[in-house]
């Protein structure tokens, strides 16, 4: 005995049945009872909301016997011929394997002739944006003008693939995303009607899973019925969809937030024995960490959380003390391992990869406190000795709870680094890089000295991307002169200085719109803690370097937490 899927057995019959497309329903039965029906419609919108199925409705509306009708009767011979697709007069063209010029000169031909036995000869023609561009051309005309027992009915899901030609020729109409909400009562009257008993929260994990698509969901409920009967429990869909649930997605943020890079490999390790898909395991921790997002900003609202009451005020309580900022860098770090992935680079090292990364950073600090220390921390150095610093300077800021104020200058032993040390400095510079002595150099003006133009730059990256921003921070300019700009990164983040290493253009970039000429940049990188060998160039570099006090003070006013 042959099975009806759900998607199918409850496609809907008319206007009334749509779920979440209540506006166009009923634009189209107004235009029916008014006379209004136009030549040619579209139909746009992601996948599974409806397009086929309003297309249907609206042919069996024009060509009932009853008709045109906005409410069809669905028990004529005209109805029952549409709704199972075999209406000589109703033509579904697939626009994917129908997209030549000879296909669409049938189609010409064919218009001119009167309709069988129906009112209308209907044309449907889905995913038309597959069409090339000279079918189009030669369907215009009569699009434009068509006979009068012809009406054009197109589907798509890539509007802007389409020419305009077309698209002032035809009445559109924008199928939009079916609401959570809308899914899980809907499959609530079907779980009813089928005699199921299915848990309020697998129904919103489906619907969740369905990503706005009323078929994506009622196949999902399909597949979770061949799994686990007419009763499914939530661990049971966790492991046939392979879904994370919110209490393991929130234990792999507290690793994250821990720091635990050891602990973030074994759990994945885990999920990928599992057979969970680097892809959805980005996905889902991506939408976990909006909802956080939202929770922190919004509060326990159930509507934008797409969760119960219960679930959206746990929500909340867990985002509570979490900083908007930190979550926004790992979103985006997520999205930058997506596209990683679809770019076809190996699954398991990139989220290895971004795992290590996402552990390797620390609380974020606001920019306007970092660029604070900064300007507060150059005060001090542009202090002259014997105590008078206190009448030019600004007053202490109060301390910070995620860092100790920096030491003053002349608290400091100077400090004096070499590159030639292999032991404690690599100089990552490329081999074909070859700078002006720095002997030969004009030094730059005070106006420009690092640690004036080091938070300007900071900023500047900032406006150009979050990722870039939050890798350079993790470093210091160690010094500018008229054609060469030396940044440092401690051994410890070596993710940062891969980072930049990789945008050298995009940094010597912002520098030049800074400093107004041309600068190089180099890249520096030094062992944490270890003892500061001489200078790489010929002056010292002392107080105002990058690797003075790297693993003390400096590192903790330039570093997030």
């Amino acid at each position: 005995m042959s099975y009806l899927v759900l998607a199918r057995k409850y496609r809907p019959i008319d206007f009334e049945a749509f779920v979440g497309q209540d506006v166009i329903a009923q634009t189209l039965g107004n235009a029916i009872e008014m006379g209004r029906v136009a030549h040619a419609y579209l139909f746009c919108g992601p996948r599974g909301v409806g397009k086929t199925s309003m297309a249907r409705v609206f042919a069996k509306a024009l060509n009932c016997v009853k008709g045109p009708i906005a409410h069809p009767c669905n028990k004529c011979e005209r109805c029952e011929a549409i709704s199972s697709g075999q209406d000589v007069d109703v033509i579904e063209i697939d626009g994917a394997s129908n997209r030549g010029i000879g296909e669409v000169r049938e189609i010409r031909q064919n218009a001119r002739y009167a309709a069988t036995h129906s009112r209308f000869k209907i044309y449907y023609i889905d995913e038309v944006h597959m069409l090339t561009n000279e079918a189009f051309n030669a369907l215009l005309k009569t699009l434009e003008e068509p006979p009068p027992h012809v009406k054009f009915i197109f589907a798509t899901t890539a509007v802007s693939k389409l020419p305009d030609t077309i698209l002032s020729r035809v009445q559109r109409y924008d199928f939009k995303r079916i609401t959570n909400a809308d899914i899980i009562r809907k499959l609530r009257e079907i779980a009813k009607s089928e005699k199921l008993r299915i848990p309020d929260d697998v129904l919103a994990l489906i619907a969740r899973r369905g990503r706005g698509s009323l078929r994506d969901a009622l196949s999902l409920t399909d597949q979770i019925l061949s799994f686990c009967g007419d009763k499914p429990s939530l661990d049971q869909v966790t492991r046939l969809l392979g879904a994370l649930g919110d209490d393991e997605l929130a234990q792999i943020l507290a690793l994250i937030l821990k720091k635990d890079a050891a602990g973030l490999l074994k759990a994945s390790d885990e999920l990928l024995a599992r057979g969970m898909d680097v892809g959805e395991l980005t996905q889902q921790l991506t939408q976990y960490v909006r909802d956080l997002i939202v929770a922190r900003l919004c509060g326990p609202n159930p509507d934008l959380l797409d969760r119960s009451e219960e679930g959206a005020k746990t929500l909340a309580e867990s985002a509570r003390n979490l900083s908007p900022d930190h979550l926004l860098y790992i979103v985006e770090t997520l999205n930058t391992a997506r596209r990683r992935v679809r770019e076809g680079q190996d699954e398991r090292i990139v989220l290895e990869l971004l795992l290590v990364k996402l552990a390797g950073v620390d609380g974020l600090t606001p920019l306007t406190d970092l660029i604070e220390r900064l300007t507060s921390f150059e005060d001090a150095l542009a202090a002259p000795p014997g105590g008078t610093a206190a009448a030019t300077s600004p007053p202490p800021r109060p301390a910070s709870p995620r860092a100790a104020p920096p030491p003053p200058a002349s608290a400091r032993p100077p400090r004096t680094v070499s590159a030639a040390d292999d032991a404690y400095v690599r100089d990552d510079t490329p081999e074909d890089y070859t700078p002006q002595d720095s002997a030969d150099l004009p030094v730059a003006p005070p106006a420009l000295s690092p640690s004036a133009v080091w938070p300007r730059l900071l900023a500047a990256a900032r406006e150009k991307a979050t990722n870039l921003f939050m890798d350079l921070s993790q470093g210091r300019l160690e010094r500018l002169d008229a054609s060469e700009a030396l940044i440092a990164f401690p051994a410890s983040r070596p993710g940062a200085r891969a980072d930049i290493e990789s945008q050298r253009a995009v940094v010597e970039g912002l520098l030049r719109g800074l400093v107004g000429r041309p600068v190089k940049v180099r890249i520096l990188t030094v062992q944490d803690g270890a003892p500061a060998p001489k200078a790489a160039r010929g002056a010292p570099v002392t107080d105002d370097s990058v690797i003075n006090q790297w693993s003390g003070g400096l590192e903790a006013d330039l570093l997030p937490g």
